[in-house]
């Protein structure tokens, strides 16, 4: 497990598994995770990712709603959270 200190936070930027590869964690400016790369599985040699676009690697990007539209009784995003 590799921590690099973001936005005066402590936070994990990589985890690897022996025989597996290594996923990355990407912050946004805020310390919010923004994407994750893992390595395919059974793609042969384990991928190291260090970024969503690397060779070998599937990647998750995670976007932060601006502005609260969920209201009673109707679903919708939360300022600052995870957005739908």
């Amino acid at each position: 497990m590799t921590w690099s200190r973001i936005s005066g936070t402590w936070l994990v930027t990589a985890l690897a598994a022996a025989g597996k590869g290594t996923t990355a964690v990407l912050y946004d400016q805020q310390g919010r995770a923004a994407s994750v790369a893992a390595p395919i599985a059974g793609t042969g040699t384990p991928a190291v990712c260090t970024s969503p676009t690397s060779t070998g690697c599937a990647s998750i990007s995670l976007q932060y709603a601006t502005q609260t539209t969920a209201v009673a009784g109707t679903p919708g995003d939360y300022a600052g959270q995870a957005a739908l």
